[in-house]
């Protein structure tokens, strides 16, 4: 079997306050959506979402904000040219049918209360703004860090 890239697209988005969204997915989403044998573990992340067929990446971005946190109160929304390879593991990718995960990342200022965000239930259970020491602590996956320490070095020259 051929294992399949997936295309996603993930968002570095700052508050008013300057500080970073963080999401938390429910660990049984995988299990409740897709039928895996698997859980999430630790799953703390950046927001994201698939990029379905015929979609750009920032609408898929638009979508995910509406979908996952209720809300489109979003501002000077920018992909960073930064694109990640998170790979599956590999007692996974027969499960899932894929070897990886190519993210695009975007940046995007929110602008409204913590009140405007209605989180989608069935896939997050929780969401913070963190400043950047703590954001990069909760964080799961080291590539994304990577990417956020990138985007933070080029944001500050």
């Amino acid at each position: 079997m051929k294992l399949k890239i997936r295309r996603v697209v993930g968002a570095f988005i700052r508050n008013k306050e300057g500080k970073w969204l963080i999401v938390h997915k429910d660990p049984n989403y995988l299990i409740k959506k897709k039928g895996y044998s698997f859980k999430l573990i630790n799953a703390w992340e950046v927001l994201r979402g698939g990029i379905r067929k015929g979609e750009t990446p920032l609408k898929t971005l638009r979508r995910e904000f509406k979908e996952e946190l209720g809300t489109t109160k979003f501002r000077n929304i920018k992909s960073l040219g930064i694109d990640v390879f998170m790979k599956e593991p590999k007692k996974y990718s027969k499960e899932t049918g894929l070897s990886g995960h190519s993210i695009k990342i975007f940046y995007a200022e929110f602008y409204g209360k913590n009140s405007d965000i209605q989180l989608d239930k069935f896939e997050l259970i929780d969401f913070k703004f963190l400043d950047e020491k703590r954001f990069l602590k909760k964080l799961k996956d080291n590539d994304i860090k990577t990417a956020f320490r990138k985007f933070l070095k080029k944001m500050k020259k």
